[in-house]
This record gives C-alpha cells, structure tokens and sequence, in this order.
C-alpha cells in the first residue's frame, strides 16, 4: 500500500494499491501513476525508481523539498541522465523543466562550457518568450551564473574599477553578460556611460535579472559632470537627459521601464501612443497600480490622446482611476 498525498488533484488522501509493501514505487507503478506523483512526499521519491524523474517533469510545479530531493536522485546515480559530471547540452535539454530544481551542488559538477552553451541556449530564445516563460529562464540563467562565479578564482575587492573586460558594442554581440558578468556591481562597474547612451537597447535586449536592470538604472542615475554641476531628475538622470527622459528613449527601456517609482514616471515625456503602447507591453513584466496610473496620467497631462489599441493595452482596473475629464477625452471611435 502506497500513500501518496493529495494537495492539489481533488480528493484529500488517495490510497494506491500497487502490490508495493513499502515507499518504493517501481518503474512499472510509475509508468500508470503518472501526475500523480506531484504531490508524493521527498522520501518516497528519494526511496523509488529513478525513472520518476520522468512523472515529475509533468508536474506545473515542485515543493522545495521535492526538489531536493530531484537532485538527491540525480546525484545517487542510476538515472538515465548519468553523473553529473558527465552532462553535455543534450543531457541539460533532456531533463526539461526538471533543470529548474538543479541546486548549486548539482550545478557545480556540471562542467563550465556545458553550463554556459545551456545558458546560452537560453538566451538565444528569449526574446521570443512569452512573460512567464521569461521569468523561468531569469531564474535559470540566475542559478547558471551563480555556479559559473562559484567555480571562477574569486576576484580582489575593487570599489571603483571594472576587473573583467569593459562592456562595449563590440562585446554585446558576443557577451552574455549576466553570465560573463559574475555579479550585478561587477556588471555596473564594466558598463560605460556611452554604451548607454549609443546601444541602450542592445543592452536590455539580453535577458537581465532585478539585480542588473537595477545596476542600468544606477548608471543612468549618476551625475558624471566633471565640472561638478548638474541640475537633479528624478534621483539624477540630467547629465544624460536634462528635460526628462525623452520619449523616443522611453520606448527602448523595455523591462527596465519597471524599475522606475511612480514619482520618477513623472518626469518622463511620453508624449507619443506608440510609446505608451511600447511601455504598457506585458511581454516586459508587470507594472504596480501606482506605477500604471501615473503613466498613463503623464501621458495624457501632456496631450497624449487614448486609442483603441491603448485603451485595450490599459485595461478596465486602471481606466476606473481616471478622472471624469480625462474619461471624457475618449473618442467614440477609440472605444468602437
């Protein structure tokens, strides 16, 4: 008799009867429980034949202890995927969605070239992913990265230098720079001034985590008059753009568009709906309501007039927010 805990299929407890006399489950079980996997206990999938790994890939999501113990099974040897330290791409794409379970333990015997050609893999199909799919490929690079700084010779403490090599327009083509960059100030330190200025949107098209949009945003931030002067943006945005972030820019910022507070939104000149409709596109992650609210307030404070298209992209809870005047702005067209 097998016990396997039911959380999320239906009925509360859902007792197998497999001829089994304890938690091991064979191949043969295995292979008609199916889905049914997805809510059993770490013990029992640590205890069973390896080849649950394949029920689990069905699974939409895995508890933190399942998947430790996924990579318990994985490092005991016996699966088809073999020991870790023998994984190339092929093996990588095999395991499927089972790759965002792997630990830093599994990672780091996994060697450097066959990480980074995964990651790379990764990257190469970003832009064409949809939201959600994005932010497990972040979470992917994120723990790849992590593995590929772990097994690099620690670098010497620097405040104010880059110590890899400078990021450049040459070396966008070819960088994966959340992973040639082991750390978000290390990427800050190395990304230079003009390359925001002249490749902003070769930048952000590379798939970057919180952390590094975050290091753009800083870089944009600073005032780098040598003559000491500079009127203050936002935080500190007028050495690079005096009279606000100009709308033809706005439309590059994609997901770092998020990072931006309602009260800096405020200085922005999006005076165009193509660019509202840039801002407001879901494939670069989700705005506050504070957020949303204030840019679609900017826009329309300076002249900007709401569209069919746009009214679709803002969405009912956001419309509900503005102000009878505002409201009355809307052409019978726009909503037709």
């Amino acid at each position: 008799m097998v016990r396997v805990s039911r959380t999320g299929h239906g009925t509360s407890t859902t007792s197998l009867s497999q001829g089994a006399s304890s938690s091991r489950l064979s191949l043969k079980q295995l292979g008609s429980l199916g889905v049914l996997v997805c809510d059993m206990e770490p013990d029992t999938i640590t205890a069973s034949d390896p080849g649950i790994l394949e029920n689990l890939k069905l699974c939409p999501a895995l508890m933190e202890a399942q998947r430790g113990a996924v990579n318990a099974v994985l490092l005991g040897g016996g699966t088809v995927y073999g020991d870790p330290s023998g994984w190339d791409l092929h093996t990588l794409q095999s395991l499927g969605p089972l790759v965002l379970a792997l630990n830093q333990t599994t990672l780091s015997l996994v060697a450097k070239a066959t990480r980074e050609a995964f990651a790379r893999s990764i990257a190469a199909t970003y832009s064409s992913q949809g939201w959600s799919q994005r932010e497990k490929s972040l979470t992917l690079l994120s723990a790849f990265a992590a593995a590929s700084a772990a097994s690099r010779p620690r670098l010497k403490r620097s405040a104010d230098r880059c110590m890899s090599t400078p990021i450049t327009p040459s070396t966008l083509s070819d960088s994966l720079l959340i992973i040639d960059y082991e750390t978000p100030e290390q990427f800050y330190l190395c990304l230079s001034y003009l390359v925001l200025q002249n490749s902003l949107a070769r930048v952000l098209e590379q798939p970057l985590t919180v952390e590094y949009l975050q290091m753009v945003k800083k870089k944009m931030q600073e005032v780098m008059d040598e003559a000491g002067q500079g009127l203050l943006l936002g935080p500190r945005l007028a050495w690079m753009y005096p009279a606000g972030i100009p709308d033809e820019q706005l439309r590059l910022l994609g997901p770092l568009s998020r990072q931006f507070t309602a009260q800096e939104i405020k200085q922005w000149q999006v005076t165009s709906s193509d660019t509202l409709c840039a801002l407001l596109n879901p494939l670069d992650g989700t705005w506050s309501a504070a957020q949303k609210q204030q840019l679609i307030v900017r826009y329309l404070e300076l002249g900007g007039k709401l569209t069919g298209p746009l009214l679709r992209r803002i969405g009912g809870s956001c419309l509900c927010s503005l102000s009878e005047e505002q409201i009355k702005g809307v052409t019978p067209e726009a909503i037709g």
